[in-house]
């Protein structure tokens, strides 16, 4: 059996702004200016702030509400945004390139379905475009809007033809709030990426299959 997948590009094959802020910013501006903090409090807010990115352009009201809702100096959200623009990079998760390498050398089909409109490039520039068939942002696809609306899936199969019978299509992304709930839209079966465990507390309201690494996701989708 063929199976499509359909693949998400920030935080799911590529570390992008979410997971760096966590594993370097953050870290670095409590240290720095002695902020206290509160582990469950800082988590709560960070789902808050990610399900509020999945709907709003601007991150600047998003990273406001998180520093007010922790006490901090909301002027220091400023100085998080500014190291975002000036210090992250993008990096390639190992397990990405793995699972990539897999479902090449099954023959199955790798499509990205990315709200980002910098995917193609970034994924030119980090080597990942040659392991997948197509690169997809709404900008591409006249008459698209973003996920999780299902006019990117709709144009997709418009181009490239319908799934025909025995053929497996399944979603992966790392956002329920935007790749689960584009799954649903789609009607199609979607896993859920959550590296961090930081998604534990939603388990039990959506019945998508939630998976700690790429890895853990069987050829197949069974």
């Amino acid at each position: 059996m063929t199976t499509t997948w359909i693949l998400d590009f920030d935080e799911t094959l590529v570390r992008a702004g979410i997971s760096w802020a966590l594993d370097d910013a953050f870290p670095a501006l409590i240290r720095e200016h002695g902020l206290p903090f509160d582990p469950a409090r800082f988590d709560q807010l960070v789902l808050e702030a990610q399900e509020r990115g999945s709907l709003e352009a601007d991150p600047r009201p998003i990273v406001h509400s998180l520093f007010e809702g922790m006490g901090w100096p909301t002027a220091l959200g400023n100085e998080l945004l500014h190291s975002l623009m000036t210090k992250y990079e993008p990096q390639v998760f190992e397990d990405a390139w793995i699972f990539l390498d897999r479902l090449n050398a099954a023959g199955d089909r790798a499509v990205v379905i990315s709200n980002n409109p910098r995917s193609p490039a970034l994924a030119q520039s980090l080597g990942l475009a040659g392991h997948v068939a197509h690169i997809l942002t709404q900008g591409m696809c006249p008459g698209s809007l973003p996920k999780p609306d299902r006019s990117l899936w709709d144009y997709l199969q418009a181009q490239s033809g319908p799934p025909t019978p025995g053929d497996n299509v399944i979603i992966v992304g790392d956002d329920p709030w935007s790749d689960g709930v584009f799954a649903e839209n789609c009607g199609l079966p979607c896993y859920i990426v959550d590296r961090r465990g930081r998604f534990r507390s939603l388990c039990g309201a959506k019945g998508y299959r939630w998976v700690r690494s790429l890895l853990d996701i069987p050829l197949g989708g069974a």
